[in-house]
């Protein structure tokens, strides 16, 4: 890893004037998320979707999906739905797919009801249905801060504060969970970033949920305090899980720069597919950014 490191930081500084991704690099990424899109297992999949529409390049993931719910089950089924709601420019098409999800979630036979919920989360979704208040006061673990993530998308203080108050869990997946779904909130409240930090600022380094908090408060820190917060990023980047190492790219692809690229292109030989299509994300919201 340090030697591309070493390679990525000597071609950056060799050209000013040549884009920060090279064309040859551009076409890796698309292929490796490609790749995955027709390769990977379900959520490898979904996840191959969402990078290839999220960073302008849509082309046939639409189709694809609308062929794998005719068979999609249990569990995936919110995957391909989630997808298909962002795949359309049509609003009614977007409402439908994320009604389905919401039935899902209210429905209490169903086997998917936290997927459904952290879709909806992801969605921007919000809804004070009696149940989900009701499932957001009792539910463990991960699943608890995934009830509370879709309430706190009302944008009221109070469905906010309530998953904050999860940081300060004693249950591990629980700190995790409500920091990851705090990663996705554009902005938050001073005392919901007061929280955060310090939470991140206890969290054991090999604590299996370290890097969530640490990349929620990387993209909500102020600008003077993320290099600390990167330093720290960057060691799960090569010596993490395979969500470890996406982790970091989605943390720092959301705040794309080009001096990121030796992170994400050593990642793109990492031997687990859903890692190298995180990295390949990553390295096109880089190239999005200076265009």
């Amino acid at each position: 890893m340090l030697l591309s490191y070493i390679v990525v930081l000597a071609s950056l500084a060799a050209a000013d004037t040549a884009p920060a991704v090279s064309p040859e690099l551009q076409a890796r990424s698309l292929a490796v998320l490609h790749e995955a899109l027709k390769e990977g297992k379900v959520w490898v999949k979904v996840h191959a979707a969402e990078s290839l529409l999220w960073t302008g390049h849509p082309e046939g993931v639409r189709d694809l999906f609308l062929k794998e719910a005719e068979s999609a089950g249990t569990f995936y089924r919110i995957g391909v739905w989630r997808v298909l709601a962002q795949a359309t420019s049509n609003p009614d098409e977007r409402k439908a797919y994320t009604e389905k999800i919401a039935a899902v979630l209210l429905d209490p036979k169903a086997e998917d009801r936290a997927h459904a919920a952290e879709t909806l989360g992801k969605l921007g979704y919000s809804t004070h249905d009696p149940e989900v208040v009701r499932l957001a006061q009792v539910e463990t673990g991960s699943t608890l801060p995934l009830m509370r993530w879709v309430l706190a998308n009302s944008g009221d203080a109070k469905d906010e504060a309530a998953l904050a108050e999860l940081l300060d869990s004693t249950d591990v997946d629980s700190r995790g969970c409500a920091a990851y779904a705090f990663r996705f909130f554009k902005k938050l409240r001073p005392e919901t970033y007061a929280k955060l930090a310090a939470a991140a600022a206890k969290e054991p380094a090999d604590s299996s949920r370290c890097v969530l908090l640490l990349s929620a408060l990387y993209l909500h820190a102020p600008e003077s305090e993320r290099p600390a917060i990167h330093d720290k990023l960057l060691a799960f980047a090569s010596r993490g899980t395979t969500e470890d190492k996406r982790e970091v790219c989605a943390a720092l692809g959301r705040l794309p720069r080009a001096q990121d690229l030796p992170v994400f292109v050593p990642i793109l030989d990492d031997p687990d597919l859903d890692a190298r299509a995180g990295a390949a994300e990553a390295i096109l919201r880089v190239e999005n950014s200076t265009k």
